[in-house]
């Protein structure tokens, strides 16, 4: 980092979401679809989402034009974490491609925790059984 940049107060322009992140994306940068939710994007299909955005929306405390605060980056990932959903989050800052200098996109990478993914099959499956029983 430059001096300059060292002095520069920064704004958070657009945060993104992807809760359904893999390491072998990095090799491959993929193109995905964004669903808005509230001042976030979240990144993939809305079925690929396997917790509500509203749950994770909860945890996250980096806000569009709020200015950049490394305490509000530490309690994001903190918050994500405890969740006890994904075994790996990241967050990444990059420059926005806006005209206004100090502006910075965020891209919160989370990769779900195989427990959780066991989980969420186990509770489709119940569903399913107590439709067919009730129908």
């Amino acid at each position: 980092m430059y001096p300059q940049q060292a002095l520069t107060v920064y704004r958070i322009n657009n945060v993104y979401i992807d809760q359904a992140y893999s390491l072998n994306e990095r090799a491959v940068a993929r193109v995905k679809d964004t669903i808005p939710f509230g001042n976030y994007l979240f990144l993939g299909k809305d079925r690929s989402a396997s917790i509500m955005p509203s749950v994770i929306a909860r945890s996250v405390f980096l806000r569009k034009n709020e200015v950049y605060a490394r305490k509000n980056n530490n309690t994001t990932l903190n918050r994500l974490m405890s969740m006890g959903n994904f075994k790996f989050v990241s967050v990444k800052f990059i420059d926005s491609d806006t005209t206004a200098p100090g502006y910075l996109d965020v891209i919160i990478l989370m990769t779900l925790s195989p427990n959780t993914h066991s989980r969420q099959k186990w509770k489709l499956f119940q569903n399913r059984i107590t439709i067919q029983v009730r129908g």
